[in-house]
């Protein structure tokens, strides 16, 4: 079929495409609650279906542009934001090059741009407001799953949480913590309580490819709410209100650099902290942004400091320990999104397929019967020279040595396994991603409407409202379009959502959704049999909320 595509619009195609054919049977069934580990998924074509999603240019965004925002891609926008939290000293190419999960990096802000954070942190950036927050949404919060009331005690950590720990909280209870016991508040995700930040972190997700997340901080003055420790994420400091004391220190070792897993506390005088290279010991103010890799050692206290608070008193009754507390947000981002968490998520599947018809046959032939008896510690540690009773020397070096070359070729297979099925296993493991990422905000609401009463027709101009939301997979001779619109704001709190289309309705989803892309094409443009099988399509992606209606005719 050919078909003559320009920069703005489609050309009428024919009524009649042969690369689709047979009438649709169920065109269409949702799948709720998609279990995404039981899927196997099989490419049965190659095509421009298949083909990366995201765009290989290398021009720059600029923030200030003629085209409306909505015709650029989010990996852009979401590179320009990441520039813009990162400011004018660094360009991102030498944050991704030379900092990035290698050393720290300190961003100090004008006096006059202070005011950046709480432009998207309303209902965070002073105590007062933090306190509403708290009462506004005590029937939704519970401790230890959304708050933590901490603070350091003889560089211990101490957390202060009522005999049922997963109760609701009470937030008299919280407050009388901060202000008479001078404990640290702690709030695990709170964009779920911030439309503004949600969309920040949301728009910030395609800079990193990965799940972006959040925890917001308020400690007293004079008052550390956490002892000593690394992270297992990538952490962006933003000091919010007040001024607080970092100390970074180096990874422990190079085996500790990049860790899966965060660190236990230290004590502040722990030998292990002790020796280690002090990179940082600073004091943000208001609007500085503090990076540091997963691995690096960090400790921080509230300070009081000439010139930290550019904010007034809420109101006549704010005491000056409301004042000269601190309020930061950390961002946080690839968590368990190295490569080793790709093998990891893949290798069931990589091992299933490895072993399967002839090429297999070796992986599902049983090991020697003498083989405990030729391996084990005391062969390694050369602590045993005594020769078995009905085993020689010799017998058992080459049974040793025959399993060193069946082991070698097995992994040599299951590389080759791997490697030639890359594409699918990328694919897999992007829709496993998808299902973690905040969902896609389009709007300060905080949500994408769904469009469950348009009424299309085949002159309606429509378009994929983002071109990073979704993933297209070939499973069983169906297309399984996997989307985030419907995510939770917190890790896993849905399930991702997945529509079922027929294999022939292939070539019409990928030019609805990735080739029409960012100016968008009429139903009746939709390549495929009939204007019904045009509107059927039409109709289920704008209901589903991932393509908007540009006009109607």
């Amino acid at each position: 079929v050919n078909i003559v595509e320009s920069l703005g619009e489609f050309k009428s195609m024919e009524s009649s495409i042969d690369v689709v054919r047979g009438r649709i049977h169920s065109r269409i069934r949702k799948h709720s609650r998609f279990p995404l580990k039981s899927r196997k998924f099989e490419f049965k074509r190659k095509s421009k279906l298949f083909q990366n999603q995201f765009p290989t240019s290398s021009n720059k965004l600029k923030h200030k542009t003629k085209e409306s925002d909505s015709n650029i891609h989010p990996k852009y926008q979401s590179n320009d934001l990441l520039q813009r939290l990162l400011g004018d000293t660094i360009d991102l190419h030498t944050f991704w090059t030379q900092y990035y999960e290698q050393k720290p990096l300190l961003i100090r802000r004008s006096t006059e741009s202070r005011s950046y954070y709480p432009a998207f942190l309303p209902e965070f950036c002073t105590p007062h407001k933090i306190h509403m927050t708290l009462k506004q949404n005590s029937t939704k919060l519970r401790h230890t799953i959304d708050i933590d009331v901490t603070n350091v005690i003889d560089s211990t950590r101490k957390t202060f949480v009522p005999s049922n720990s997963s109760s609701q909280i009470d937030p008299d209870l919280i407050w009388k913590y901060f202000l008479e016991s001078d404990c640290s508040i702690r709030f695990r995700s709170p964009h779920s309580l911030s439309s503004s930040l949600l969309q920040f972190l949301s728009q910030l997700q395609p800079a990193f490819g990965s799940m972006v997340s959040s925890n917001l901080y308020l400690t007293p003055s004079n008052a550390q709410g956490f002892a000593a420790h690394y992270d297992d994420i990538e952490a962006f400091i933003l000091q919010v209100h007040g001024c607080k004391h970092w100390r970074v220190y180096s990874p422990l070792n190079n085996a500790s650099k990049l860790p899966r897993t965060s660190s236990n506390d230290f004590q502040s005088t722990d030998p292990e902290v002790q020796q280690q290279n002090l990179l940082f010991d600073v004091i943000l103010k208001p609007g500085d942004l503090l990076y540091f890799p997963k691995g690096f050692i960090h400790q921080a206290m509230t300070v009081n400091y000439d010139g930290c608070n550019t904010t007034e008193a809420e109101n006549v009754s704010s005491t000056k320990k409301l004042n000269d507390a601190s309020i930061h947000l950390t961002v946080s981002v690839g968590q368990k999104n190295a490569v080793i968490d790709f093998i990891e998520y893949n290798i069931e599947d990589v091992l299933n397929r490895a072993c399967e018809g002839q090429i297999g046959l070796e992986l599902r032939r049983g090991l020697h019967r003498d083989l405990s008896d030729c391996f084990g510690s005391r062969f390694d540690q050369e602590l045993y020279d005594k020769p078995s009773e009905y085993l020689s020397e010799t017998d058992r070096i080459s049974i040793r040595n025959e399993f060193r070359d069946r082991i070698e070729a097995a992994f040599d297979l299951i590389k080759n396994v791997f490697i030639q099925n890359l594409d699918k296993y990328v694919d897999q493991y992007a829709v496993n991603t998808l299902s973690t990422v905040l969902p896609a905000v389009l709007d300060n609401s905080g949500e994408i409407r769904e469009r469950k009463n348009e009424i299309l027709d085949e002159k309606t101009m429509i378009r994929v409202i983002q071109p990073n939301v979704f993933r297209i997979l070939c499973e069983n001779d169906k297309i399984l379009l996997y989307h985030c619109l419907k995510n939770g704001s917190k890790y896993k709190e849905k399930p991702i959502e997945c529509l079922e289309f027929e294999m022939d309705d292939a070539f019409a989803l990928e030019f609805v959704l990735i080739s029409s892309w960012p100016h968008g094409i009429q139903v009746q443009n939709i390549p495929h049999e009939s204007l019904n099988d045009k509107l059927e399509i039409a109709n289920a992606l704008v209901h589903e909320g991932l393509v908007s209606i540009l006009h109607q005719s």
